[in-house]
């Protein structure tokens, strides 16, 4: 069966068009399509949502069509639904709703834990629980989305978090501190987002799962956030930024603590990133042995739209719990926790630094080699811009000499001297580092990564 609609537009009016059918657990497969006046020209094709931002948590994928329509000219256009599974056979439970909203600032956020199972929010005193926030794909921002936290027992807080333009997954933190007291109750999130001098706000509930044993599962909404306080974390992993504003074409460092508790062992740690936006590359470093402090370095690339972002990152070690504490028996087991989130803004980049594709790639101790690259100035900078060899903790093994770029130079060499007792492989976070001036004052700083491996 089809049926038919028809809508009276102006050219330029955009519409969103969504049809309700297999979310509302109707045995349907819904296109919409949508045609002109004169019924001779198919303009466009709504069909699935096929992306599954939540995972077996919460799935966002479906078989219902939805889209942005925008009228290429004023008249009327006719809109066409069908069921891509129907038959000739009457089912009464074959109904659908079709929805035309204006496009307007519109945005859905949903809160989901770590299990795809009803389940609660639990925070030790002295430590944080990260839950993930979702920008459905029926929301569409081109803004940053601020998310803020209400509600919360004394002793139990949680920084604002930023969904990021396009972004669709970031994570959000409760802390607790370590005089927290034991609490059960619920606490509230709401969402708002700023366009044309207004704001726009949205409470946030929580997904959970209704069923499991589907192909993509089924989930639903509920109406309060469950939080309890109780027992002290064996293991917490706390992040920090050294500012709040990096620009395009730079390098976030993530300075991160593992805490253990007396008796937990010191096992190694890797790290790597958690709800990165999608044009950030993740990579995993690690913290030894023993020790207690990293850091997870990112790039963020040129391409990323301005605004503000909130990430996390991943800690995977070994923790021991208790067989039987009367014997005081205890096994050891991995175990994966997230940091609590960081926010920053992104700025647009006045300068991106490169190195040149023919540069080298390895260094032999004692060797001095000639490291061409370039900073591309953006944004009208023309202020002057220092460029030196920089390493979280400091650089080993190696030395370069700075160079400064002014008025309008873009292209030089930095000259790279190993020592005769340089450390052999690669440093983690080694990069180009530029510091560029604004009236002799230093305010921006772009940097990109080196690939350079020491050898024999």
């Amino acid at each position: 069966d089809r049926h038919w609609y028809q809508i009276q537009l102006h050219a330029g009016q955009a519409i969103t068009i969504e049809s309700i059918g297999a979310r509302i657990g109707s045995p349907v497969d819904l296109a919409v399509h949508v045609f002109s006046e004169d019924n001779t020209k198919q303009l466009e094709v709504l069909n699935d949502e096929p992306f599954n931002i939540g995972g077996t948590r919460f799935p966002t994928a479906h078989f219902d069509a939805i889209a942005t329509f925008i009228a290429p000219a004023d008249g009327i256009y006719h809109l066409v639904v069908r069921n891509r599974i129907g038959n000739s056979n009457k089912d009464y439970r074959r109904t659908y709703r079709l929805k035309l909203n204006r496009q307007q600032p519109d945005f859905t956020v949903v809160a989901i834990g770590k299990l795809n199972a009803p389940t609660g929010l639990t925070v030790r005193p002295g430590g944080h629980e990260t839950i993930h926030l979702l920008a459905t794909t029926s929301s569409s921002h081109q803004h940053s989305i601020r998310v803020t936290a209400s509600g919360l027992p004394p002793g139990v807080t949680c920084e604002d978090a930023w969904i990021g333009p396009g972004i669709r997954q970031i994570p959000l933190t409760i802390s607790a501190t370590d005089t927290a007291e034991p609490f059960i109750g619920s606490f509230q999130l709401h969402a708002s987002i700023d366009v044309g001098g207004q704001t726009v706000t949205q409470r946030v509930l929580p997904g959970t799962m209704n069923r499991t044993d589907l192909p993509l599962g089924s989930g639903r909404l509920e109406s309060d956030f469950t939080l309890s306080v109780t027992d002290a974390a064996p293991i917490t992993a706390t992040a920090s930024i050294d500012r709040e504003r990096y620009q395009q074409g730079s390098i976030i460092d993530l300075n991160i603590t593992v805490d253990r508790r007396e008796g937990q062992p010191d096992a190694e740690v890797k790290l790597n990133g958690d709800s990165l936006p999608p044009q950030i590359q993740d990579h995993v470093t690690s913290i030894d042995s023993g020790e207690s402090q990293g850091v997870a370095s990112f790039y963020i690339p040129e391409h990323l739209p301005p605004g503000m972002y909130t990430i996390a990152a991943r800690v995977r070690t070994t923790h021991s719990y208790p067989l039987d504490p009367a014997l005081g028996a205890a096994k050891e087991a991995a175990t994966t926790i997230l940091t609590n989130a960081v926010s920053f803004e992104v700025y647009p980049a006045p300068y991106i630094v490169r190195i040149d594709l023919d540069a080298p790639k390895k260094i032999k101790r004692g060797q001095v080699i000639q490291m061409p690259y370039s900073c591309i100035r953006n944004n009208q900078f023309i202020g002057k811009i220092h460029t030196e060899i920089r390493a979280p903790g400091g650089v080993v093994g190696i030395r370069g000499r700075g160079v400064t770029f002014v008025g309008q130079t873009e292209t030089g060499v930095i000259q790279i001297i190993a020592n005769d007792d340089a450390p052999l492989g690669k440093q983690s976070g080694l990069r180009l580092e530029g510091l560029g001036t604004v009236e002799d004052e230093g305010i921006h700083l772009g940097s990109v990564f080196l690939d350079l491996e020491i050898v024999e």
